[in-house]
């Protein structure tokens, strides 16, 4: 049986999607950085959503973002759509950009310490992954939380597939997360940038002890698109819901989730038998979206 997944208003999530094959497809170019640019901003604008760090690597993407009207699967589909069209021209290429075998990861972060923790994780990505020493010498698109004391980022018109418009360029606006937010701007950026750096020494000495080397910028920029890297995750890897940290956030989301399956398979069977009129759980989408199934108020 098909569970839903629990999306609601104002929540946070830590988005992934992944390309085709794991090829490098989104390598850093002028192009993609355009293109991805320009097509996130438009989506967050037409969908309500907040974006607070962004970084586009070679085969996939990381976005920290909250949902504030409960429309993730829109902006997802808009900004995928529009992405996958754009550099498939851009690549000559046919066929599918995305992963077609599995679904973007959404995984909801229930604490502060959860929303901290993916924002360095979405930074720290292109360190981790051995190419670059710093996040900022990464060639792609990667924003953070300098960008939230900056103004608007513009994003101009890409081309391809978008038609020529008169109109002004949208912008991407970046911001904390909701449970940072009543913290002070300069000393907030200022204690994640201590903690950025702090992690990409760690990730440096980690490399160092098993005896590797950062690819480095020029490295990236020669890779070729239709490459892909020696391993990738192998089949059957967990794909949380939530991301929690604390054992009371844990706690508090397991039991929420829990309610809310129990809630949905029971109005399920009941909908599936011809009871119409059955209400799903808060945070019910398909169901509600696609057969007019009924969702009770939050």
């Amino acid at each position: 049986m098909t569970t839903a997944r629990c999306i609601l208003a104002d929540k946070t999530y830590f988005i992934t999607r992944r390309c085709s094959d794991r090829r490098f497809f989104l390598k850093p170019d002028p192009v993609v950085t355009a293109v991805f640019l320009y097509c996130l901003a438009v989506a967050a604008e037409r969908h309500g959503v907040e974006i607070h760090a962004v970084c586009v690597m070679s085969n996939h993407y990381h976005l920290v973002l909250t949902d504030v009207r409960g429309e993730l699967p829109l902006f997802m589909a808009w900004l995928n759509r529009h992405t996958a069209i754009c550099l498939k021209i851009h690549r000559k290429r046919a066929g599918d950009l995305w992963a077609a075998s599995e679904k973007y990861s959404a995984v909801e972060l229930v604490s502060p310490e959860a929303e901290w923790k993916y924002v360095l994780y979405t930074l720290t990505n292109p360190t981790k992954a051995g190419l670059v020493r710093h996040g900022r010498d990464w060639p792609g698109l990667l924003l953070g939380p300098e960008a939230w004391l900056r103004e608007p980022v513009e994003a101009p018109h890409p081309g391809l597939f978008f038609k020529a418009s008169d109109k002004p360029a949208p912008v991407l606006r970046l911001v904390p997360p909701p449970t940072l937010m009543d913290r002070e701007p300069q000393a907030l950026v200022g204690e994640l940038s201590v903690a950025l750096e702090e992690r990409e020494n760690d990730i440096a000495a980690e490399l160092a002890r098993e005896g590797r080397r950062f690819l480095g910028r020029r490295a990236v920029l020669r890779q070729r698109p239709y490459d892909r890297p020696a391993k990738n995750n192998p089949p059957g890897t967990r794909n949380p819901v939530f991301a929690a940290v604390t054992a009371e956030a844990r706690r508090a989301a397991v039991k929420a989730l829990r309610s809310f399956r129990a809630w949905y398979r029971h109005a399920y069977q009941c909908f599936c038998q011809g009871e119409r009129h059955t209400e799903f759980p808060p945070g019910t989408w398909g169901m509600a979206r696609r057969f007019g199934a009924q969702v009770a108020a939050v």
